[in-house]
């Protein structure tokens, strides 16, 4: 994973919308570095079309 620097993200969050304070921007910078470290893994997963499997139910956690 290629690293964002602080002003980088601080434009980035700006474009987003969110005004932070440098604490919050420290927080939420360093979470999505977190998180980016747990998902780039399965950018990296080479499956084919039969292998890709995807099931959806709506109507889990729903009251009707």
């Amino acid at each position: 994973m290629k690293s964002i620097n602080q002003s980088d993200f601080r434009i980035i969050c700006a474009k987003a919308g969110y005004d932070l304070t440098d604490n919050e921007l420290i927080s939420l910078k360093s979470g999505f570095e977190d998180a980016c470290r747990i998902i780039q893994p399965l950018y990296e997963i080479d499956l084919t079309d039969t292998e890709i499997v995807l099931k959806f139910y709506p109507a889990i956690g729903i009251d009707t």
